[in-house]
């Protein structure tokens, strides 16, 4: 539920903030993707600390801050720029099939 929030969220602030209007949409789309990523990481994270961060560093061996660190240096980044360019595809693909209905509609 809070991934979509925070993204709509960033996705809204982004397209208020950027001038520049050809790139308005591409950016607001790669922020929003990112902000949705990051929201998922960070919430998961926070459960699995609150819920089971004595299991965990039982089984790993290791601290919880170091699978942290870990996660985040490796899969947190790319899943938060694979997440980026998924969303911008989309978000543009949609912009532009509503666009050509309405061209198409109003003639």
């Amino acid at each position: 539920m809070f991934i979509g929030i925070s993204a709509y969220y960033v996705y809204i602030a982004l397209k208020k903030a950027v001038r520049n209007v050809r790139a308005r949409e591409s950016v607001s789309a790669v922020g929003a993707g990112i902000a949705g990523s990051m929201t998922n990481t960070v919430l998961v994270f926070l459960m699995l600390y609150l819920v089971y961060a004595q299991r965990v560093v039982e089984v790993t061996g290791a601290g919880f801050k170091a699978i942290v660190i870990t996660v985040f240096t490796t899969n947190a980044i790319a899943e938060a720029v694979v997440s980026a360019l998924i969303t911008t595809a989309i978000v543009l693909a949609l912009k532009r099939y509503k666009q050509y209905n309405t061209v198409i509609e109003e003639s």
